[in-house]
C-alpha cells in the first residue's frame, strides 16, 4: 500500500514539474519576440511534427513552446495536425458512444442468431459444416452437421428445431447467399417466423453466434484431444449439452435451467439412490423462469445503457451533416494489412441515421457521385480536415 502511494506522489511530482515548466514558456511576452512569417510558422511545424513521427499535439506542443512563440500558436498547431494527410489516413478518430441494443428479448427464443461454420475437413459420413442457432436471451445453444452449407440444409435444421423447441419469433443471419435464397424466405414467412440480415461488412453485428463458435472451437480441441479416435462431428452434441447445462458468465445461470425452468439431471447424479434430486428439480417454476429471463433482460439492458452514457460524458464527439466531406475505413477488407493506412478519403454524407451513415464518393473531375450509397457506422468515419482546409482556402 505504502509502495502504490509512493508511486502516485512521483508521478504526480511529475505532472506539476512539467505544468511550470510549461508555464515558465508560455509567461514569455509575444510582443517581444521576433515577427515570424507563416513559412517559418510551417516549417516549424513542419519540424516537430511531420519529422518527427507524426505524433499527437499533446506530445509535439511542448516541444514547438520551446523553440517557437507567436500569437495563435496552439490554434495554428492543432489546425496543421488536424489537417495533415498522413494523420488523418492513419489515425483512428474517437469512439462514438450509443446505446446498445442488442438485448432485447423477454423470453426464450424471442430472438435468435444462426449461422453456418465451416468448411472443415470431411469426416467419414461427409459432414464438412455444422449449422449454430443460439437464443439471445438464455445464451441457449443448438448445433449440427451437415455435409453442405445450402438453403436445404437450413430449412430441415429449423424444421427439426421446431418440432424439438417451438418455433422461434425472430432469427438473424449474416449476408450468406443461402440466407437470402427464395426456398428459405417463403418457408420463414410461411411459419410466421420474422427474420433480418446483419450488415454487410459490419462482423460485430451478428456477435453472438460467432462468439458462441469460437467457445466451440475451444471445446472440440480440448474434446478431440483427450479423445484420439473420434471425429468432430461425433462430438459436436456433447459440446453443445456442455455448453448448455454450464453458468454462463453474462447471465450467471445455465442456459439449461433458462429454457426449461429447473436444472439438468446428469448421469452421476442416478448413480447414487440417496441422492436427492429435489435440489435439482424443485426450481422448475416457469413463471419463476420467466420473471427471471425478464430481470436478466432489463438489467443487461440498463448495465450497456449506464456504461454508453458514462463514456458520452468523458468522450468527445463530432456531429455530422448532410454534405459534410468524410473518411471511411478501407471497405477491402480482406487484403487490409496492419502497416497500410485504413483510411479511404472523398466520401460524402447523403443521410444520416441513429447509428450510421450513408455516404457515396464523389468523383474529383467531374464533382458527380460514383457507386450506390455506403452504409457506414459512427466507429468507422471521421471527418476530413484536410479537405475542409482547401475549401476554406478557396472561400
Amino acid at each position: 500500500m505504502k509502495v502504490k502511494n509512493d508511486s502516485k506522489l512521483v508521478m504526480k511530482g511529475q505532472v506539476e514539474e512539467k505544468n511550470e515548466i510549461i508555464k515558465t514558456i508560455a509567461s514569455k511576452d509575444c510582443s517581444k519576440l521576433a515577427k515570424i512569417t507563416n513559412e517559418m510558422k510551417l516549417t516549424a511545424m513542419k519540424t516537430v511534427h511531420d519529422n518527427m513521427g507524426h505524433m499527437s499535439f499533446e506530445r509535439c506542443y511542448p516541444l514547438l513552446m520551446a523553440r517557437h512563440r507567436w500569437p495563435g500558436m496552439s490554434l495554428d498547431f492543432r489546425k496543421h495536425i488536424q489537417t495533415c494527410v498522413t494523420c488523418l489516413a492513419r489515425n483512428e478518430p474517437r469512439k462514438r458512444p450509443y446505446n446498445f441494443q442488442h438485448t432485447s428479448a423477454d423470453f426464450p427464443f424471442q430472438l435468435t442468431n444462426m449461422d453456418i461454420c465451416g468448411p472443415f475437413r470431411a469426416t467419414d459420413r461427409g459432414n464438412k459444416h455444422f449449422i449454430g442457432l443460439v437464443d439471445v436471451l438464455s445464451k441457449y445453444i443448438v448445433l449440427q452437421e451437415v455435409k453442405e452449407a445450402n438453403s436445404e440444409n437450413v430449412i430441415e435444421f429449423l424444421k427439426k428445431f421446431i418440432f424439438t423447441y417451438s418455433c422461434p419469433v425472430n432469427i438473424k443471419f449474416d449476408n450468406a447467399q443461402y440466407f437470402k435464397s427464395t426456398k428459405l424466405i417463403e418457408f420463414l414467412k410461411e411459419s410466421n417466423i420474422g427474420f433480418s440480415y446483419s450488415t454487410p461488412g459490419h462482423h460485430e453485428g451478428n456477435s453472438n453466434i460467432e462468439r458462441v463458435f469460437r467457445t466451440i472451437h475451444t471445446l472440440m480441441s480440448k474434446e478431440l484431444r483427450e479423445n484420439v479416435g473420434i471425429q468432430w462431428d461425433e462430438c459436436l452434441n456433447k459440446i453443445a449439452f456442455f455448453y448448455n447445462v454450464t453458468v454462463h458468465n453474462t447471465t450467471k445461470f445455465t442456459p439449461f435451467y433458462l429454457v426449461f425452468g429447473r436444472e439438468p439431471i446428469f448421469q452421476q447424479d442416478l448413480l447414487f439412490n440417496n441422492y436427492n434430486l429435489d435440489s435439482v428439480i424443485d426450481k422448475g417454476h416457469m413463471k419463476f423462469a420467466y420473471d427471471l429471463a425478464k430481470n436478466i433482460a432489463t438489467a443487461i439492458r440498463d448495465k450497456y445503457n449506464v456504461l454508453s452514457r458514462e463514456g458520452a460524458e468523458v468522450t468527445p464527439t463530432t456531429k455530422y451533416n448532410i454534405g459534410d466531406k468524410i473518411l471511411i475505413r478501407r471497405p477491402d477488407l480482406k487484403i487490409e494489412r496492419k502497416h497500410e493506412c485504413p483510411w479511404k478519403a472523398g466520401y460524402e454524407i447523403t443521410n444520416i441515421f441513429d447509428t450510421y451513415v450513408e455516404c457515396r464518393l464523389r468523383r474529383p473531375d467531374t464533382m458527380k457521385f460514383k457507386g450506390r450509397p455506403k452504409k457506414v457506422f459512427y466507429q468507422d468515419i471521421k471527418p476530413n480536415f484536410a479537405l475542409l482546409e482547401k475549401e476554406e482556402v478557396k472561400s
